[in-house]
């Protein structure tokens, strides 16, 4: 008898593990772009909230950066999708490696992103500048000719600022 309830305990047990892995998986797939493994719009409407509000307590500064992919669709329709892709899946690689682990790079959609730095305007634009040095260089070495840039605009989140504020400056920007 004992036996048969250690199995029964121990089976419960490996579906409550294999259980909680598909969980994980399936939030990491609802919060996770695809192609570059960066949060998704779902996420960011409850992960920079979050982040926000963390900053807001203790008073740190928060800067909104967007960017976008100049002339995306010149490299989609002249060099197709799959390079299109790769050249995603590279800024990706990019943002991970060079900002701050602190921050949070959301795909807003298409080419564009928007990355969440705990940092004044000024540390956001030399980040900023990072990483456009950074992408121009990787991408040089990509199966196409053209080199990769990138816009910014920044704004930094005021006290009174809603998170839509800084957000549209930044994309004004």
């Amino acid at each position: 008898l004992f036996s048969i309830c250690l199995i029964v305990a121990l089976s419960f047990s490996m579906l409550w593990l294999i259980n909680a892995r598909l969980v994980k998986s399936i939030n990491d797939l609802s919060h996770l772009d695809a192609l570059t493994g960066l949060y998704n719009r779902r996420a960011m409407e409850v992960i920079v909230p979050n982040l926000v509000n963390q900053a807001r307590e203790k008073n740190t500064p928060i800067s909104i950066v967007m960017t976008d992919v100049d002339d995306f669709k010149t490299i989609n329709d002249q060099y197709g999708h799959t390079t299109g892709d790769s050249v995603m899946a590279t800024i990706a690689t990019i943002f991970k490696q060079t900002l701050p682990e602190s921050a949070c790079t959301v795909r807003f959609g298409g080419d564009e992103f928007m990355i969440v730095l705990l940092a004044n305007a000024e540390n956001a634009k030399a980040y900023a500048e990072l990483v456009r040095r950074s992408i121009e260089r990787e991408t040089s070495l990509l199966a196409f000719k053209n080199q990769v840039t990138m816009s910014f605009g920044i704004s930094e989140l005021m006290p009174n600022d809603s998170l839509q504020d800084a957000l549209t400056r930044a994309d004004e920007a």
